[in-house]
């Protein structure tokens, strides 16, 4: 059985050198490799670089004249990329808890009693709860979730439970997760849905569709899964995910030039530039699209004007949007 050994530093190397990976400066290597570890740098990026001769019948064998500088400026670009789209994603999510709380308000009041009430919320699906052992609705869920934050001893929920008699919708939406307040979202009715959607982008209320509206929903399910990808240390350059990935809506698609036949093929679902598309669509302060769109550019330019080899594998894992940008790197 294959236990995947435990290997020090200096034979990391010896090993590297033996699969035909050249190293520059080994004395920068050892400070790499001992700082963010082999697994991080090696596995998470060696496919770029590996000779797919079947000769070597499963054995990793690197591209004649690669180098270990090479993989780690990958992992570079790629961690650069990832606070890039975490920092656009945790702000978007704080786009989200300002207008569902703002909208909450206004429509029910800022009082717990009133703003929780279970008519305010859709069912949801029925689940079973194996913690209570048995089947819950996801509105009960969720507002069982949410009466344990107003109950929670930590600030600020305590001073204002105990200061004002009542916990306002914008306190209390500042302990869920982002998956909880999607949730919250999604559990809205469609009166709701609308305001919310009209706030946080610049599509007019009388405007909002359904298929706005689930369009939107797909795109705040991309935005988690992206933002738990980025903060958890996953490849972000070319992720990809089977159960988050857009729809077909042709006012989305038509934005990014994915024709409804294209998007049949596999283009338009996920991947950075969708990620990108879908930011388009907000009116999150501080023209996200752009910085975000301006970050993934200059670490993908960093890294290719240094190692022009690997164009044709960046533009097919980061989307047609920047494969017709880093045409023309200079």
């Amino acid at each position: 059985m294959d236990t995947k050994p435990f290997t020090k530093l200096e034979h990391q190397i010896t090993l590297l050198s033996s699969r035909k990976l050249l190293f520059l400066d080994e004395e920068a290597a050892y400070k790499v490799l001992s700082t963010y570890g082999y697994y991080e740098i090696v596995n998470g990026y060696k496919d770029v670089i590996l000779d797919k001769d079947p000769a070597h019948q499963g054995k990793d064998v690197f591209v004649e004249g690669s180098t270990f500088e090479q993989l780690f400026s990958l992992f570079k670009m790629d961690k650069s990329i990832a606070n890039a789209v975490s920092k656009t994603m945790h702000d978007i999510e704080l786009h989200l808890r300002t207008a569902v709380a703002y909208t909450i308000a206004d429509n029910y009041s800022a009082d717990y009693e009133q703003y929780s009430h279970p008519d305010n919320f859709l069912r949801g699906k029925i689940k079973f709860n194996s913690r209570r052992g048995k089947n819950e609705s996801e509105r009960d869920g969720l507002l069982r979730k949410l009466n344990k934050i107003k109950e929670d001893d930590i600030q600020p929920y305590k001073h204002y439970r105990e200061h004002h008699g009542n916990i306002p919708p914008w306190v209390l939406l500042k302990g869920t997760t982002f998956g909880n307040l999607i949730t919250f979202y999604r559990l809205q009715k469609g009166n709701i849905k609308k305001e919310i959607i009209a706030m946080m982008t610049d599509i007019p209320i009388e405007l909002v569709t359904d298929d706005t509206k689930q369009m939107f929903m797909e795109m705040l399910y991309m935005f988690l899964a992206y933002r738990n990808r980025a903060d958890h240390g996953g490849r972000i350059y070319n992720y990809q995910s089977d159960k988050y990935q857009m729809k077909y809506h042709e006012s989305f698609h038509s934005r990014i030039e994915i024709s409804k036949t294209s998007f049949k093929r596999g283009n338009g679902r996920i991947g950075l530039d969708v990620l990108l598309a879908a930011v388009s669509w907000f009116s999150t302060h501080g023209n996200p699209f752009q910085d975000l769109g301006l970050s993934i550019y200059g670490c993908l330019r960093d890294h290719l004007r240094k190692f022009p080899m690997d164009s044709e594998f960046i533009n097919i894992n980061t989307g047609n949007f920047f494969a017709s940008l880093l045409e023309n790197l200079d």
